[in-house]
């Protein structure tokens, strides 16, 4: 090659990587950096909120900017190596005092690496729905006892709720499969739903709102056969403990109808509500609320409970009630009436190792000096009543008296003789047996100090802590 040629290439290849590298060095500065970020974002009060797009420019970008004063938000990113794409996203927390559904402008700004700016402006909505609809059962209660009768055991009812609106709500179980579509803010659902096969039934409920959040809620309820007892008792206590801790009357028996289909079935018993208001509920066993407790969530309609828990029957008055409790058609009644038999002017306790109010019952009434057991003239009254005639109620202390533990007691109202008196039903001793029955007597286990009520009208007596 000739030496004109070969300066002639050296010349040409200089020039050529000048060039080159001015054209690195000077983009193309007529571009702008495109935001493809959406234009609004929803979140909630107290919620993390997400600002996320792509932002592009061939001249490659060097700052993006995201900026709220009014929440303290001013954030400038640099980019180290100006891409011509970035990928942005950007996290923060929705302040708690926001108000729902306010709406706030927020200001996003990318500059490329020739200084040119691009500016959009994000619309923050605080209306985002991410919750669920509320399904709000209001029967039956969830693990309660049914009795299969001729009639509907229970009614299936529930609400929901979504400020969304509602998509559809869908039922299954208990002979059900329904699906309800829907375009409202609130539903009821009622249906009532008759057994003839006992057994656990299991309903689940399924609500989904307009934007698909969805909510499912499952409760199972017991279906018996009708059930029949030997005894049924009245428990005018709340604690179980109470069963257990008195002497006699908690809980007071009540009598089975001795109609043919109705025994062991239907049951009535005669009470004194010693307030207004008073809460009653009925057990089959004398010493626990379980296995079965018979109460009411609905005025005259008995409800059942195996564990325990139940609300109890409201006797709204003070005074007496007779009360009938049917469970073959799981209802109930409380009767107030007034008593018309003879009153009497005082009751006593006559018997060995009692105390009334801290009187021996062994100190003679008609001779201090002398301590005579066993006898009318040594009783201790019990306290009338004011309000009620029939009623009489003292401090009871069981105790030895020192007498190899022969101790017991009876009523009567003659303290100068034995009659009228009353004594006890040898095996539901809180009954009071007029002129009849036998002496109750106690032993160890029993001492202690008790409150005493006597009616002289229902012929019962409660001996409780």
């Amino acid at each position: 090659m000739s030496y004109f040629n070969q300066s002639f290439l050296i010349v040409w290849c200089i020039a050529l990587l000048f060039f080159q590298g001015c054209t690195e060095e000077n983009p193309d500065v007529s571009s702008e950096p495109v935001l493809n970020i959406q234009d609004v974002v929803t979140s909630l009060p107290g919620q993390r909120l997400q600002v996320s797009g792509l932002i592009s420019d061939p001249a490659g970008i060097a700052t993006v900017e995201i900026e709220y004063l009014d929440w303290s938000l001013d954030k400038v990113i640099k980019l180290k190596e100006t891409p011509t794409q970035y990928d942005f996203h950007y996290e923060f927390d929705v302040p708690g005092e926001a108000e729902v559904n306010s709406v706030h402008e927020f200001r996003l700004s990318a500059t490329n690496q020739a200084g040119l700016s691009t500016t959009k402006t994000i619309q923050v909505s605080l209306s985002a729905d991410n919750q669920a609809p509320q399904i709000v059962i209001a029967s039956p209660s969830d693990g309660g006892t049914y009795i299969a009768g001729p009639d509907s055991e229970f009614t299936l009812a529930f609400e929901v709720n979504d400020p969304s609106n509602i998509a559809y709500v869908k039922v299954v179980g208990g002979g059900l499969l329904e699906t309800i579509e829907l375009a409202d803010q609130s539903y009821s659902f009622s249906r009532d739903l008759d057994f003839s096969v006992a057994g656990v039934v299991t309903f689940q409920i399924t609500a989904a709102d307009a934007v698909g959040n969805l909510s499912t809620k499952t409760i199972s309820v017991n279906v018996e056969e009708s059930l029949t007892f030997p005894a049924m008792y009245l428990a005018d206590i709340a604690e179980e403990s109470a069963l257990t801790s008195d002497v006699m009357g908690v809980p007071l028996p009540a009598l089975s109808s001795t109609t043919e289909g109705e025994e062991g079935k239907v049951f009535t018993i005669k009470y004194y509500s010693p307030a207004a208001n008073t809460e009653v509920r009925f057990v089959p066993q004398k010493s626990s609320f379980k296995p079965f407790v018979f109460g009411s969530t609905t005025p005259g309609e008995l409800a059942i409970s195996t564990d325990g828990a139940i609300d109890a029957i409201v006797l709204e008055e003070k005074g007496y009630y007779e009360i009938s409790m049917n469970l073959i058609t799981m209802t109930y009644t409380t009767t107030p009436y007034q008593p018309t038999d003879a009153t009497f002017d005082f009751v006593q306790v006559v018997g060995t190792g009692v105390e009334i109010g801290g009187a021996s019952t062994c100190a003679s009434n008609a001779d201090p000096a002398t301590e005579q057991c066993w006898h009318f003239g040594s009783g201790k009254r019990l306290t009338k009543d004011p309000d009620n005639p029939y009623r009489f109620t003292g401090q009871m202390t069981l105790k030895d008296q020192g007498n190899g533990g022969s101790n017991g007691f009876i009523l009567n109202s003659n303290d100068a003789g034995w009659s009228p008196f009353w004594r006890f039903d040898a095996v539901e001793t809180s009954i009071a047996v007029p002129n009849g029955g036998t002496d109750y007597t106690f032993t160890a286990d029993v001492y202690g100090v008790y409150q005493v009520v006597f009616d002289t009208h229902l012929n019962r007596i409660q001996i409780k802590k």
